[in-house]
């Protein structure tokens, strides 16, 4: 074997490196000592690599490690409020409002009651698009309104597309709204169509009163289709109201035939009161006369007494002096005397004095002294 000399300056350069090797394995040894211990593998597992094992993941000191926290499953957030997210738009002018409206300047948006009128001003401008939004709102008195208000905009220009818009309404209580109000909105021009329309409606007083309305509006174009449509409501009270109703709106143009009609028509007795009581005020205020001798022909009774007491009233502001000569040639004196009251208390503001001297003509003393009283107070 041979053998190799080391200079001087060899020997202490190989020392110097070797201390250097010495001194980083310390300082491995070290930091590994401060985050994991290693653990020397057994004889019988052979040259397989020993688990390193965190001191975080076992027991140290006696003492259980602390369970990792849990992290929280994401919270839904709640949906936004459409009607507030409104609101924020057309205070910050992010909404476009048909601003030459008068109520433009007057909204209050610190109020939810306050959206109808918003959809109507912003359906003026883009009426899809607010009733795109209307339509997404879940059912309340808000939505029908809303509703309400796009049905009145819409009808007037396009009338078979409001009926295909209505068609794509879902049931329930806005849509009712919508129907309402766009039936209304047909009765004067398409009074056919809004019967069907009408007839839509649930069973109720809204119902009634909206077919009732149709058919008055019905009365005053066509009296003969009118009535005919009336004639064929199966419910009899709503039947004569919506009688009356035709009748009330014929007498515009023939307050007799009207008024005839009413009287041999109309069942229901409190019905056809209004609708002979209504035509007859009509009538009275282009021909008083004429209406006078009308009613003149009536049975004594409480139609008679009614139409009487609303006729003298009426033509007591065209001639104070005319009804009270017309009232004293009546044969009964239950009617002459519910007249004589009615025209007394007319003319007790603007002439006391011929007002007190139809009350002293009332033939029923109680009546008169009731009648005298009343003048006095006044």
């Amino acid at each position: 074997m041979k053998k190799y000399a080391l200079t001087g300056t060899g020997a202490a350069g190989l020392i110097l490196a070797l201390v250097l090797v010495i001194q980083r394995s310390a300082d491995e040894t070290v930091d590994r000592s401060k985050g994991e211990r290693i653990v020397t593998p057994s004889a019988s597992r052979g040259l397989e690599p020993a688990p390193v094992v965190a001191v975080a993941d076992r027991e140290e000191n006696g003492r259980t490690p602390i369970a990792p926290a849990k992290v929280p499953s994401p919270v839904a957030l709640p949906p936004e409020d459409p009607i507030r997210r409104l609101l924020q738009d057309v205070a910050a002018g992010r909404l476009v409002l048909d601003t030459n409206e008068e109520e433009f300047g007057t909204l209050d948006l610190s109020r939810s009651d306050v959206v109808p009128v918003i959809v109507r001003l912003w359906a003026q401008k883009h009426w899809a698009e607010a009733a795109q939004w209307a339509q997404a709102l879940p059912e309340s008195d808000v939505k029908s309104a809303a509703l309400r208000q796009l049905a009145v905009l819409l009808t007037p220009f396009d009338p078979s597309a409001a009926r295909q818009w209505i068609d794509t309404l879902k049931a329930g209580p806005s849509r009712d709204a919508a129907v309402e109000s766009m039936s209304t909105q047909f009765a004067s021009a398409y009074p056919e169509q809004a019967l069907q329309l009408a007839e839509e409606l649930p069973q109720g007083d809204i119902r009634d009163q909206t077919l009732t309305h149709i058919l008055s509006q019905w009365g005053a174009q066509d009296p003969s289709v009118a009535v005919a449509s009336a004639r064929t409501i199966e419910d009899p009270a709503l039947r004569s109201r919506a009688l009356a109703a035709v009748a009330t709106a014929w007498a515009a143009s023939d307050p007799a035939g009207a008024g005839t009609f009413a009287v041999q028509e109309i069942d229901d007795e409190a019905a056809q009161t209004r609708a002979v009581v209504s035509i007859v005020q009509r009538w009275a205020r282009k021909d008083p006369a004429t209406a006078a001798a009308w009613v003149q022909q009536f049975e004594p009774g409480d139609l008679s007494n009614n139409t009487v007491e609303q006729l003298v009233a009426q033509w007591s502001l065209q001639d104070a002096e005319a009804p009270r000569r017309w009232l004293i040639t009546l044969p009964d004196a239950a009617t002459r005397d519910a007249g004589l009251a009615s025209l007394a208390r007319t003319l007790a503001q603007s002439q006391p004095a011929q007002a007190a001297q139809c009350a002293a003509l009332i033939i029923d003393p109680s009546r008169r002294q009731a009648c005298l009283a009343v003048l006095g107070n006044r």
